[in-house]
């Protein structure tokens, strides 16, 4: 499984990476991480020691793989901070978090699009692990405006959705509305952006639903569904959309 870990970080130009996240994720240990950090991260990289601390596990033998890039590094950073979280290692996670989200911000080019609109995914996500997801919401108003001017889609539809996610954490259903009032979400954005999108935008006005006729939008997969045995699952969709998710 090691060889797989190395194969994926390899490859990061392709968005096939992103889609194997799930199944990598699985692969992570602080042995394999503490190697991936020592090959494939520079020196140069500010959080190279810190990183290293996180995994203190025995080192092995080191392999002779030059293949150090930007994208490379910030892939590996991503892997520890996703391990961090899943081994509830909160406080750890933060830092890290801020300290990807630095090096994200400090790169403007399009490859860097999609992987680092998943950066800011767990971003957010280590913080509403811990509690404090409201200090999360002025840097990602601050990308979302960022993402736009760069005409980055895929950062503008993530961030989009986790400004909506904040607020409606916090029951802030006025100032959700007012966000999707002031912002478009791409066109181009990926079917489990725009999924989650749709859900979020259906949230963000559930006083209305005993009051008001529902929207087409929220009712949408209940009009009219096939006659088979898939009806019931195809009523149901409303209330599984997170389920496309990243966790």
């Amino acid at each position: 499984y090691q060889r797989r870990v190395r194969e994926a970080v390899v490859s990061t130009q392709s968005t096939g990476v992103l889609r194997q996240l799930s199944s990598t994720r699985k692969r992570l240990n602080d042995s394999v991480l503490r190697q991936l950090v020592k090959v494939y991260v520079s020196e140069s990289y500010d959080f190279k020691a810190k990183l290293l601390d996180y995994f203190p596990a025995a080192d092995g033998k080191d392999e002779k793989i030059h293949v150090k890039s930007t994208l490379t590094e910030i892939y590996v950073h991503l892997l520890s901070l996703i391990n961090l979280l899943d081994t509830n290692r909160i406080n750890d996670g933060i830092p890290c978090a801020q300290a990807l989200i630095n090096k994200v911000m400090s790169v403007n080019k399009p490859t860097v699009h999609l992987l680092g609109a998943r950066c800011f995914f767990y971003y957010s996500r280590a913080y509403e692990m811990s509690g404090r997801l409201h200090e999360a919401r002025t840097l990602l108003h601050s990308r979302l405006r960022t993402a736009t001017l760069r005409h980055d889609s895929e950062g503008q539809a993530m961030l989009l959705n986790l400004l909506l996610r904040n607020y409606i954490h916090y029951n802030l259903y006025e100032q959700a509305e007012k966000l999707i009032s002031k912002t478009t979400f791409p066109e181009n954005a990926n079917n489990n952006e725009s999924a989650r999108y749709l859900f979020y935008l259906a949230r963000s006005k559930p006083l209305s639903w005993s009051t008001l006729r529902p929207s087409r939008t929220s009712t949408r997969p209940f009009v009219k569904p096939p006659r088979t045995q898939l009806s019931a699952s195809s009523r149901q969709q409303p209330s599984s959309l997170l389920s496309f998710s990243y966790f």
